[in-house]
């Protein structure tokens, strides 16, 4: 038996547990949003980044993980650890369609805690842009955060248009 693991921000482009292969994959009824506020990993209570969550509505393409049994417990302690730590997320088991498999699988998501404090909801672009320039974190900045996951998902041939516009807006005001 195996476990599936849904990515779509840095899970993506820094998987730190073991996996014993990485396919294409789709979310159905949750889309990669811009709406958790990181006031530790990458910002502070003073001034907070912004990471991605998966929030409701859409679709969300990303990268599915798959995790053999043996190495599930040891995976999802990392795992837990790093995306359970500050009670932001819920962790649900959602269906996903993985490239190369006939039907869906249910995969392990973190999607997006509406009742914390840390939920930004749908921010104006020009807070949005405010947030990923001022955040620093424990893990760096913000705006590396978000380039980072922009630069993966390109590399995938993952095309996320309000990520697209996002960082059209982020250059011009890195510009400026």
């Amino acid at each position: 038996m195996s476990h599936w693991v849904f990515a779509y921000g840095s899970l993506m482009w820094r998987p730190d547990f073991p996996f014993a292969r990485h396919a294409c994959a789709r979310l159905e009824g949750y889309h990669r949003s811009l709406c958790h506020l990181s006031n530790y990993y990458r910002g502070t209570d003073e001034k907070p980044g912004l990471v991605f969550a998966l929030d409701n509505g859409g679709c969300c393409d990303g990268l599915a993980y798959e995790v053999s049994d043996s190495d599930w417990p040891e995976a999802y302690r990392v795992l837990h650890e790093r995306e359970m730590s500050h009670h932001t997320y819920h962790e649900m088991h959602l269906p996903i369609a993985v490239e190369g498999l006939t039907s869906p699988v249910s995969a392990m998501c973190y999607v997006m805690n509406h009742g914390h404090a840390n939920y930004a909801g749908k921010l104006p672009k020009g807070a949005i842009i405010a947030h990923i320039r001022q955040g620093i974190g424990k893990f760096g900045t913000s705006e590396d955060y978000v380039r980072s996951t922009h630069a993966k998902l390109a590399e995938l041939g993952i095309h996320d248009l309000a990520l697209d516009e996002i960082m059209a807006l982020l250059d011009q005001a890195c510009q400026s």
